[in-house]
């Protein structure tokens, strides 16, 4: 989703303007992205688990929870 907060110019500066129920929505929008990326953090944790007891795969995981390579 992409958001386009409204603006209005005030002095010859955009500033930020929230049309009403804009607020709301926006709270909405925030709420439901955080629930997807702790949903999927939980996943990609369950995920790691079952890849690391895997025989023969190693850890190839780089620090920032990317697979690396084979030989990285």
């Amino acid at each position: 989703m992409r958001i386009g907060a409204p603006t209005r110019d005030e002095g010859g500066r955009p500033t930020p303007s929230a049309c009403p129920g804009m607020v709301e929505h926006l709270e909405r929008e925030r709420a439901r992205i955080a629930e997807a990326i702790a949903r999927l953090g939980t996943e990609r944790q369950a995920l790691d688990t079952l890849l690391a007891a895997m025989p023969g795969r190693g850890d190839r995981r780089g620090t920032a929870g990317r697979e690396q390579p084979a030989g990285a």
